[in-house]
């Protein structure tokens, strides 16, 4: 969901034939990324991302399939792994 009073922006990251397999994004407090630092902001993000790309190793079955590798594994893992799930907020005791 939104925040009030937050904004965010991301641009994706393309591996060599220019598919879009990861992306870059910063989240911060809306006065920050105002409209006249927006265009500042995407184009360092852009520009990182360009720089990222090419390194990415199209043999990394994670790349192709992320989904897969995660959707049998307990939300703990997926989103705090190595948290004790007795300390997750919503979680029985």
């Amino acid at each position: 969901g939104l925040l009030e009073g937050m904004a965010g922006v991301a641009v994706p990251i393309c591996d060599r034939e220019g598919r879009a397999v990861a992306a870059l994004s910063v989240g911060t407090i809306a006065d920050r990324l105002n409209a006249d630092r927006m265009p500042t902001v995407v184009e360092l993000l852009k520009r990182e991302a360009a720089a990222i790309g090419p390194k990415i190793n199209p043999f990394d079955a994670t790349l192709r399939r992320p989904a897969q590798s995660l959707a049998g594994s307990p939300p703990e893992q997926r989103f705090m792994p190595g948290a004790d799930p007795a300390l997750l907020p919503g979680r029985p005791d």
